[in-house]
């Protein structure tokens, strides 16, 4: 834990960087990633790892959008009794 606290803290200090490497690894372009990647509406950064299902769908919206995914739903991965936080 205390390896993604730190590298989220880099992450985060650097954002512009953060942009480049997540777009190298994901082949995502950085205008779509700068769409919502380290800012508030960023499904992956909530403390309780709930997912955030609104945004998630945006995301993919983007990316439909962008020609990287067909269009998907975001519900057809929800499952009712697997989502965090879990205690």
């Amino acid at each position: 834990m205390r390896d993604i606290t730190s590298g989220m803290k880099k992450a985060l200090a650097n954002r512009e960087e953060t942009l480049k490497v997540v777009s190298e690894v994901l082949k995502a372009p950085i205008p779509v990633l700068d769409t919502y990647l380290l800012k508030d509406n960023d499904f992956g950064r909530d403390p309780g790892a709930a997912p955030n299902f609104p945004a998630i769908q945006k995301m993919l919206d983007i990316y439909a959008e962008t020609g990287m995914l067909p269009k998907l739903d975001v519900a057809q991965f929800k499952h009712p009794t697997i989502v965090a936080p879990l205690q």
